[in-house]
């Protein structure tokens, strides 16, 4: 289930969507985190996957991932985008 950062008004004018994600182990090894820009048609548009460098929590990686997901929408200059991600407390702790 992937929850969307956006509200249905602005979704009529946002061309493009951030996928986003964290993994984590329990053999304490380093956490990492994923994020996929696509455009309205679903081509890819920029991705990127990078370790943390330490073993996070599921919620603080999954937290990592939004922050480095708006950092590169950001300098792929996109302005407004969809955000969406499968971590409810994350998202929750972020519209609440």
């Amino acid at each position: 289930m992937f929850l969307t950062l956006t509200n249905d008004r602005l979704k009529k004018t946002i061309q493009e969507t951030v996928f986003l994600d964290g993994a984590t182990s329990d053999d304490g090894r380093n956490s990492c985190i994923g994020v996929i820009i696509k455009d309205c048609s679903g081509n890819l548009i920029g991705a990127l996957s990078k370790p943390l460098p330490s073993d996070f929590s599921a919620e603080v990686t999954e937290a990592f991932a939004l922050l480095q997901g708006v950092l590169f929408a950001s300098e792929m200059q996109i302005s407004h985008a969809i955000f969406e991600s499968d971590a409810l407390s994350v998202i929750q702790a972020l519209t609440s």
